[in-house]
């Protein structure tokens, strides 16, 4: 923060000056002063927004330098508002980015009202002395929430002795699965498409590598099938990264494709890849403090836990955060 400091201080002195030595036609003299302002003034924004956004940062650069060269004096406060607004999204992204991980559907929004929560409700429908429609209520309300948590209660009920609730809880997995394959299927027929540009195919491919990660995350399949779904989904990931090598999201489902596969090196590797693309540390730390637990490095765990103090924000990961922090 002192370079940053210095360098800014040394770009409006210098400025100031050129100022001086244009009035005073000395206009080559100012023009290398002016351009020594300049550049003075985008190396401190480069070091000040190299902190925050690693990627292509030295585009940033080239236009402030630009911008501050060719516009004297009114270019330097323009970069000055635009480092400040784009300083100020940063912090306040963080708030934010948990939220638009999941999709709206407005069905969902409307108000339900019962009698007990999701904590009631898995009680009620293990409980096979409740009444059938009683229930089947539960496993409603539960389908309301959210699916990956309650899809592996749903093969338990396969075995029910009711067959309203094991039909209830097929049809739930089903309906899934089938708007899942759906999906694939329609991608794997548009990568047939004949000459179809690189970059689309790739895009084709990370949206496979995707739906077939969706199998897994929303917990559709039995255990004893998510090694082939596994390894679909890490093949069309590495395809698509041949081309979109520079995209987050990807490296960081490539992560958790291994971090499931149990292959914790590649894991590590393809999150902190993730780190090169200005992805927040909400989608990254909890992922490489969990690998560290597999690891049983519990240093590790509490260094990247304790790294920023964004996961504080976010519900699941707070508790977690605190355990740690207090080790």
């Amino acid at each position: 923060m002192i370079l940053q400091a210095i360098l800014l201080f040394v770009g409006l002195i210098t400025e100031v000056l050129s100022v001086q030595l244009l009035f005073q036609d000395s206009l080559q003299t100012s023009l290398i002063i002016h351009g020594v302002s300049s550049l003075s003034i985008s190396l401190a924004v480069l070091l000040f927004l190299g902190k925050y956004y690693r990627h292509e940062i030295w585009i940033a650069f080239l236009f402030t330098l630009l911008l501050c060269f060719f516009i004297p004096v009114s270019g330097f406060i323009i970069i000055l508002f635009v480092v400040i607004s784009v300083f100020s999204t940063h912090t306040k992204f963080h708030k934010h980015v948990e939220i638009l991980d999941d999709s709206i559907n407005l069905r969902d929004v409307k108000p339900v009202h019962t009698r007990y929560g999701a904590g009631g409700a898995v009680m009620r429908l293990v409980n096979k002395a409740k009444p059938t429609s009683e229930r089947a209520r539960a496993l409603f309300i539960m389908g309301e929430g959210n699916l990956a948590r309650v899809n592996s209660l749903m093969f338990q009920l396969f075995s029910d002795k009711s067959d309203e609730i094991r039909l209830l809880a097929f049809n739930i997995l089903e309906q899934q699965e089938s708007s899942i394959s759906e999906d694939i299927n329609k991608l794997l027929e548009m990568l047939k498409t004949p000459d179809l540009k690189q970059e689309t195919a790739a895009k084709l491919e990370k949206n496979l590598a995707m739906l077939y990660w969706e199998f897994i995350y929303k917990k559709l399949l039995l255990r004893e099938l998510e090694p082939s779904m596994l390894q679909k989904a890490e093949n069309h990931a590495l395809s698509a990264l041949k081309v979109l090598d520079n995209d987050a999201t990807l490296w960081a489902l490539l992560g958790k494709i291994y971090e499931r596969m149990k292959k914790y090196d590649l894991a590590a590797k393809a999150f902190s890849k993730t780190a090169d693309f200005n992805i927040p540390p909400s989608q990254v730390l909890p992922y490489l403090a969990e690998i560290e637990f597999h690891v049983r490095n519990f240093g590790a765990v509490q260094k990247y836990l304790n790294e920023s103090d964004t996961l504080s924000d976010v519900a699941l990961i707070a508790p977690v955060k605190r355990f740690w922090s207090d080790r």
